[in-house]
């Protein structure tokens, strides 16, 4: 999603934008699960899910930003620190 937004709006400033947007949509979505405090299971089940979307995608989309703030961090590091081979 964040490289959408990236070829889109041509600006790391649109990715930035999607991490703000998600996160306070994240945030809502706690917020109205610790207000409403429902009893129904299927209402439960649906905020949750909301609340894993946002999330999840929130998460992604930062990492989306970590090439462009630190080119070399592009999965080598973590081939380094386990002593993995470099080309799996």
């Amino acid at each position: 999603m964040s490289d959408m937004v990236y070829r889109f709006t041509g600006s790391l400033w649109g990715k930035k934008m999607l991490v703000h947007f998600l996160g306070i949509m994240a945030g809502i979505f706690i917020i109205i699960v610790g207000v409403e405090d429902s009893r129904s299971e299927a209402t439960m089940f649906g905020l949750m899910t909301g609340l894993a979307f946002f999330t999840e995608s929130a998460n992604g989309s930062c990492s989306s930003l970590v090439p462009h703030v630190q080119p070399t961090a592009n999965g080598e590091c973590l081939c380094a620190s386990f002593d993995l081979p470099h080309d799996i």
